[in-house]
């Protein structure tokens, strides 16, 4: 069978896909936040609801079976998020709001992953990597893309959602002009006999555990508080019962697993700590600390090569895990922030793709699944993330304060001596908590290397 070729309007759609791919977690979150008021939980429920599905959607994959076919999945997941946009942009009902946040959110946690492997078997058929061509036409899409959101937006919040739905149909319209030996029409999308109840539940479990965690970080109120600790004891017999009965099963190696929890762990510490300790009085602290990070990004994206090569005969995963270290640390000083920023986007991006090489070529399962479990796991090290920075910043505040919610209350004014403690203090222990995680990868891993994924 011959291939089709890479084309030169072959790779402008690859570029737009291949960009949507990466913005949909990102893009729709920045639309909830603009578009939906978050004075009140009611009215904040499909932010939260979104944002729970955001990270847990590959959990619901992985529990209705072993993926078979990426570019199905790819597909489906655009038309669940068009769908979705397409209601939320022409309803103003609150129940069918949530459940369409939901499903959008369930949508973008699935659709980056499962392009990213279509990406992959078309480079080892092409030998091919994504250039300038691609790159610029899909930043172009998205920057008309966005413009248009935001010029709706000024007359019609609601219909903002339409423009997202449109920016989507665009791009699943795109994929079906994919070439023919990626579309896998003869495949299934799940290998029968693989659904796993054990993985729906904890799907379950975790959606509300995230929305848990964001309720408590947004209004931070007893009531809030209350649903997280049902639901942690929930979640926690859950664990037990299936460690009771013996029926957790490990097909990766230790080391990528604890590296992908490494990975998802630091960037959500990252992300999440300059909410803590932006100056109020700054309003484009958060957006330039976001900027530092984007900026380390995409320097990985270029650069990693040149300095691990520059660095041996240190292993490229042993780099990492000292960038990741050492970045964790520089964030907890206001001095040495934005240097940790950059060093943490520039470590993650790495650490991402020698991650992804790895899973993509390991002689376990089926190839179109190895990418989900890879990103099902940096998703679980980012709940775990988020979960102990709550945790201690609570235990830390009731020490000094006497309330556990003390420094949640006043998280965009941090004016008090004890709540900046409270902070360094939790940001110290995560920082401590990721050095702890570096060090066991670096115990149980072998030499480590990027390995291409073609010759």
């Amino acid at each position: 069978m011959t291939n089709d070729p890479l084309d030169f309007k072959m790779k402008i759609r690859q570029g737009i896909v291949f960009i949507v791919a990466n913005s949909m977690q990102l893009l729709p979150l920045a639309l909830f936040a603009y578009v939906t008021p978050t004075n009140s939980l009611q009215l904040a429920f499909p932010l939260l609801l979104f944002y729970a599905g955001n990270k847990t959607g590959l959990l619901l994959i992985n529990g209705l079976g072993k993926v078979t076919a990426a570019y199905h999945l790819t597909q489906l997941s655009l038309g669940v998020g068009l769908l979705a946009a397409f209601v939320l942009g022409l309803t103003n009902i609150p129940i069918v709001d949530d459940l369409t946040a939901l499903l959008l959110g369930l949508s973008a946690s699935v659709v980056l992953v499962a392009f990213q492997t279509v990406y992959y078997v078309e480079r080892t058929t092409w030998h091919w990597n994504i250039g300038a061509v691609e790159l610029i036409s899909g930043v172009l899409y998205v920057a008309l893309a966005a413009g248009l959101m935001v010029l709706i937006s000024r007359w019609q919040v609601r219909w903002t959602f339409l423009g997202l739905a449109l920016f989507q149909g665009l791009a699943l319209w795109l994929l079906r002009q994919f070439p023919n030996f990626i579309r896998q029409d003869q495949h299934p999308l799940t290998r029968a006999g693989s659904r796993s109840n054990n993985d729906i539940e904890l799907f379950v479990w975790l959606t509300l555990l995230v929305l848990g965690l964001r309720d408590v970080r947004q209004f931070a109120n007893q009531l809030a508080l209350l649903f997280l600790g049902i639901v942690l004891l929930g979640f926690f017999a859950f664990l037990a019962r299936i460690l009771f009965k013996n029926q957790v099963k490990i097909h990766f190696p230790w080391w990528h697993i604890l590296a992908s929890f490494l990975n998802g762990a630091t960037e959500t510490f990252a992300m999440l700590y300059i909410l803590f300790v932006a100056d109020p009085d700054n309003k484009w602290a958060i957006p330039l600390g976001y900027l530092y990070y984007a900026l380390g990004f995409l320097a990985g994206q270029v650069l990693r090569k040149p300095l691990q090569k520059w660095l041996k005969p240190l292993s490229d995963l042993t780099l990492q895990l000292l960038g990741f270290t050492l970045g964790s640390w520089l964030l907890v000083s206001h001095f040495t922030l934005p240097l940790g920023l950059f060093i943490i986007g520039f470590v993650g991006t790495a650490n991402s793709i020698l991650l992804n090489h790895a899973a993509f070529q390991l002689p376990i399962g089926a190839q179109q699944n190895r990418l989900m479990v890879k990103y099902r796991n940096v998703y679980l090290g980012s709940i775990l993330a988020q979960f102990l920075m709550l945790l201690t910043l609570g235990i830390t505040a009731l020490a000094l304060q006497g309330h556990f919610l003390a420094p949640l209350t006043t998280v965009h004014r941090l004016a008090t001596t004890n709540n900046q403690a409270a902070v360094l203090i939790m940001g110290c222990i995560l920082a401590l908590i990721i050095t702890l995680d570096a060090l066991a990868v670096f115990l149980v891993a072998p030499k480590v290397d990027e390995q291409p994924l073609y010759k």
